[in-house]
């Protein structure tokens, strides 16, 4: 089928299609609401991706993805956004400060060094996962506040697997809300 012709789909399932690249039509999905493109082969996402604004989720898990767009900031309504399994070395600020319905996401098996402050903005947020990157910690931000604007205050769920030494903030322990937390494979904190 010509992609032009998915104009009016609200869900789009392209997994598993050794896609290299997405079609320009991408830009007119734009009553989308669910796409999943994992276990491609793409390099990129198109800036075609600010059209999508009625996006509640996005899995990309298992391409060769590097940079994350501007325009990815457009999709205001993303509440689940799974990234595991690129090549992401930077998660920009401005992106995360616009995502604020985020309640997952998933950044495992990228080639983070650090994640920005802006990353406490997703108070929404039950699901973090950061397992197997090149962390050393987390945030301040993402740690309990009195204040439920200023921290993850909903979160329940924080993975990180890795193999370089990692240090939590020590309020972390405060976090009632906290259900999970994985830290195998540390050296040491």
């Amino acid at each position: 089928a010509d992609a032009g012709e998915w104009r009016e789909s609200v869900f789009i399932n392209l997994r598993n299609n050794k896609l290299k690249e997405l079609p320009n039509e991408v830009g007119q999905w734009v009553k989308l609401e669910r796409l999943y493109l994992g276990c491609n082969q793409l390099q990129g996402i198109p800036q075609e991706f600010g059209s999508l604004t009625s996006l509640v989720e996005l899995e990309l898990r298992n391409n060769q993805i590097a940079e994350l767009p501007m325009t990815l900031s457009a999709c205001a309504r993303l509440q689940k956004l799974h990234l595991g399994n690129n090549k992401i070395v930077e998660v920009p600020s401005e992106i995360l400060s616009a995502l604020l319905e985020v309640e997952e996401l998933h950044l495992y098996k990228n080639k983070l060094e650090s994640l920005p402050p802006e990353l406490g903005c997703l108070t929404k947020c039950h699901t973090m996962s950061f397992s197997t990157n090149n962390l050393r910690t987390l945030p301040d931000e993402v740690r309990p506040a009195r204040r439920a604007r200023s921290s993850c205050s909903r979160l329940r769920i924080l993975t990180r697997d890795a193999s370089s030494p990692f240090s939590l903030h020590p309020q972390i322990g405060n976090c009632e809300s906290l259900a999970e937390l994985y830290l195998s494979k540390n050296a040491k904190f």
